[in-house]
């Protein structure tokens, strides 16, 4: 399984960003997910990032609650949001319908 986290902000946040970006990196991710793909687009309004974590299979609810712990350190950053969303490998997705 994967994780799609979209994270948007201003960019008058940026420092507080950075900050509580630095902050996590002393807590690594657990050795069951990897973040995959990390991508930002500063600009206009605001800034976006788009990160892609890969999941061992039967930890899904163990890695969406260690996001939801992680993720909400960012909180306190003024105008933040963020939306975590599950996606399935092809072959997971024919497995729930039977077809694998």
């Amino acid at each position: 399984m994967f994780f799609v986290v979209s994270q948007t902000w201003p960019l008058s946040s940026n420092e507080e960003i950075g900050r509580v970006s630095v902050e996590m990196l002393i807590d690594p991710w657990p050795d069951y997910m990897e973040r995959v793909v990390l991508l930002l687009s500063p600009g206009g309004e605001g800034a976006k990032s788009i990160a892609i974590y890969k999941v061992e299979d039967g930890k899904d609810a163990e890695a969406y609650q260690k996001m939801v712990e992680r993720f909400l350190k960012f909180s306190v950053v003024p105008g933040y949001k963020i939306t975590i969303e599950p996606y399935l490998t092809f072959k997971q997705g024919l497995s729930i319908v039977g077809l694998y």
